[in-house]
């Protein structure tokens, strides 16, 4: 059990990579195809839409289906989605189409690989463990993937279909990989009406409060993190130190949760309340981010925007962790679905806002991610007080 889940990390890495190879190149990608930089956020927002849709449809039908056959699915047609993105790109409602299918392929990776993890390890100290370092396993990959996409195009002269290509390969070895490890591993889930009836019943009406929470968390998150990618550009930096940004932060973002993660198993935390305290550091970071001048926006990167970064990657861990303890064995996948839903919804709304923000003063596309930290940090206290005092009644 410990081998399949050192493998399922490293895929999960691996995967992080794959899906990170074109994002440092679509700022310049958008303006060689010829569209307005209105179509930078709108691309995000309608793959978001398609992970909102995907998380639903792979969550609900987890309860019938092996979840390594959707994994392999849905990364395969990430995979497509990238190579059409690449190859048919003379119609702009037609990339559409392709940015909603790709984003409805990574609904399944993105709901499953913590419960998956439930599945390839018995030993509840090793699974959650595993739970916590998977988000910033995929982080890093991601990171990686940020560096040798920017790399390979500004420094050893790549073009965009190149590095397309190699994406959509890289994703399809990786959803074979997959589907041959584990297939034969994975016990198939019981279509039985009484357990679909019994997760209805178990499903706790609190955790939407919370899901609510995730989807207002993530809105403010990818307003700061899709739009430093603009502004960073817009400062006159390349794709490749974008790509070395992404690197350096998101090496902090892992050592961070690997100390999280061995202070778990040491000090018994209360994780709501952890993750509450992430919200509002968060917005604090960001705030004095982008209050230090454009001039030493380096300093700024290097320390308070990492430390921003860190946070996001804690919130991930965090916010899974605080799902698998509020869920059973019956509603697990459904509940990991509703979780990326939220996280969706915030990634199809957030680069929307932020962007009507950004093309008027892009600084403040900045504070406003800043205030609703603020706001959502606020709700989450409410939500706890609140608890607290339904306990003591």
């Amino acid at each position: 059990m410990k081998k399949k889940a050192y493998i399922l990390a490293v895929l999960f890495f691996l995967y992080g990579i794959g899906v990170c190879f074109i994002h440092p190149l679509t700022p310049e990608y958008v303006n060689a195809l010829g569209l307005d930089s209105f179509y930078y956020g709108l691309f995000y927002s309608v793959m978001s839409g398609g992970m909102f849709a995907g998380s639903l449809f792979f969550g609900w039908t987890s309860k019938k289906t092996k979840r390594i056959y959707l994994l392999s699915i849905g990364i395969f047609i990430y995979a497509l989605s990238q190579l059409l993105f690449g190859f048919v790109n003379t119609n702009g409602p037609l990339i559409l189409v392709w940015r909603f299918m790709g984003g409805f392929g990574v609904g399944a990776p993105l709901s499953f690989f913590a419960t998956f993890a439930n599945e390839v390890t018995v030993d509840k100290t090793n699974r959650d463990k595993l739970i916590l370092i998977l988000p910033p396993i995929e982080i890093i990959g991601e990171a990686v993937g940020y560096k040798l996409g920017g790399f390979l195009h500004a420094r050893m002269g790549w073009d965009f279909t190149s590095v397309f290509v190699l994406q959509a390969s890289w994703l399809a070895v990786i959803s074979l990989t997959m589907f041959f490890l584990f297939f034969r591993n994975e016990a198939k889930p019981e279509p039985q009406i009484t357990a679909i009836k019994e997760e209805k019943k178990k499903f706790n009406p609190a955790m939407l409060v919370f899901f609510a929470i995730i989807m207002l968390a993530t809105l403010s998150s990818i307003i700061t993190t899709k739009y430093t990618e603009k502004y960073v550009i817009q400062l006159g930096y390349t794709s490749d130190d974008l790509g070395t940004i992404m690197m350096v932060t998101a090496l902090v973002g892992v050592a961070a949760s690997l100390i999280y993660s061995f202070l778990s198993k040491k000090i018994k935390f209360n994780y709501r309340w952890i993750h509450a305290t992430l919200l509002l550091l968060s917005g604090t970071m960001i705030l004095i981010t982008y209050l230090i001048p454009s001039s030493a926006f380096l300093i700024a990167v290097y320390s308070s925007y990492t430390i921003f970064y860190m946070c996001k990657v804690l919130i991930s861990s965090t916010d899974t962790k605080i799902i698998i303890e509020n869920s059973n064995e019956n509603n697990k996948g459904f509940n990991m679905g509703l979780r990326q839903a939220s996280i969706a919804s915030g990634n199809f709304v957030g680069p929307l806002i932020g962007g009507a923000i950004y093309d008027s003063n892009n600084l403040w596309a900045f504070f406003a991610s800043a205030i609703m930290f603020g706001v959502t940090f606020l709700i989450s206290v409410i939500s706890l007080i609140f608890k607290k005092k339904e306990k003591a009644d």
